[in-house]
């Protein structure tokens, strides 16, 4: 081939300049698309662990679409409704472009809350209940909370109220606001307040966070799942934010799943994994277990269901194998019951005389007997 030269000027060098350009633009096209993806990335994740509410599922999501805060999307985690919510949710998938659907087998609101985490593209994530509703300002108080130039290793969290069905407001949990950073942490859990911190809502999490330290709702609870999970994730921040809005509306409806109890070792491992956590906490930041009461004393609850589950189901478990289960768990909760264990009513101030006492076969057949004759109410934990 004959060459075209000028001053200044060689062809061949023009073709591989061309062709060096032609590949040079194409891998910025291929950076800038994928910037433009990571760019249309949300900024917050909300994960909604749904089952069977077609009834309010809308309600909640309406309050999220007057948002202030608008770099979000909601990840409606369907765990296998029997009603009509699978359809609902794809409607308003359909409706709302930032509302993505995903549709799975049963397995408990821990295995939707850890899909919704799985499938979540924002920077971070935040937890709702589908058949409670948030203020306008919700979002966008939480986000104003994150604190500038930390890691990501922390949380920030807000106040929230209790409403019964009726809208008849029960409880008003409402926070002064304050950063706790590293030791400083140790405050935040020697205070009143630290107790009504357990739930998963009106809390951000960075997803990083999340990842990074494996937190998890563990699947095998059905109950205290969520308190296992933020004391995990305590366990793991460098810094908590605590602020002073209440945007979160927490209703609490008949028929919930705390009022459920479940299996003996459903019960009794929620009690068993939680006092471990918090005896981690414990060590960590060098506190006794009279310098961090609330969550010693919020072990009272699983330790109440763990006692009473197998007389909720007298024909399927024998006598011998309701007290191996007292056995077992008097053994992991003498020290517990000895310094924190106050029930409410005088048969369980019985019981737990027994217990302390060794007296397992008595307490066995005065709490069967009481059960066969339906005087349930007076040693249910008072929820």
């Amino acid at each position: 081939m004959e060459k075209f030269q000028t001053k200044g000027f060689n062809m061949e060098t023009c073709e591989m300049e061309n062709t060096y350009y032609k590949n040079f633009s194409w891998l910025v096209e291929e950076w800038l698309s994928k910037f433009r993806v990571m760019n249309t990335m949300p900024e917050i994740s909300v994960v909604f662990p749904i089952y069977n509410q077609e009834k309010y599922l809308s309600g909640c999501l309406y309050s999220f679409q007057r948002q202030t805060f608008t770099d979000f999307e909601l990840l409606l985690i369907d765990d296998g409704s029997t009603d009509g919510t699978p359809e609902l949710c794809d409607v308003w998938g359909i409706r709302d472009k930032r509302i993505r659907v995903f549709h799975k087998k049963n397995g408990g609101v821990s295995s939707a809350r850890n899909e919704g985490i799985e499938q979540a593209q924002g920077r971070y994530i935040v937890f709702c209940d589908p058949d409670d509703y948030v203020e306008p300002d919700y979002l966008l108080h939480l986000y104003q909370l994150l604190p500038d130039g930390r890691n990501e290793d922390g949380f920030v969290v807000q106040g929230y109220e209790k409403n019964d069905g009726n809208g008849l407001n029960i409880e008003n949990k409402h926070f002064m606001f304050r950063c706790y950073f590293n030791e400083e942490i140790k405050i935040l859990l020697k205070s009143k307040e630290f107790g009504g911190m357990f739930s998963p809502w009106a809390k951000l999490f960075s997803r990083s966070f999340l990842n990074e330290h494996h937190l998890r709702f563990e699947p095998q609870l059905s109950y205290f799942e969520d308190v296992l999970f933020i004391l995990n994730s305590i366990l793991h921040s460098n810094y908590i934010v605590v602020g002073d809005c209440v945007d979160y509306h927490y209703i609490l409806r008949a028929g919930t799943l705390s009022r459920k109890v479940s299996s003996f070792y459903s019960e009794y491992n929620a009690f068993v994994l939680c006092d471990k956590m918090i005896n981690s906490l414990s060590k960590k930041y060098r506190l006794n277990s009279r310098e961090i009461e609330a969550p010693f004393q919020a072990l009272y609850l699983p330790l109440c269901r763990a006692l009473k589950a197998d007389y909720h189901v007298l024909s399927s478990v024998s006598g011998t194998e309701r007290r191996e289960h007292l056995k077992l768990l008097r053994a992991v909760s003498l020290d517990y019951m000895t310094s924190y264990y106050i029930p409410a009513y005088l048969i369980d101030k019985l019981g737990r005389f027994l217990l302390k006492s060794n007296y397992v076969w008595i307490y066995d057949r005065l709490f069967t007997l009481l059960f066969r004759l339906k005087v349930k109410k007076m040693f249910c934990p008072p929820f």
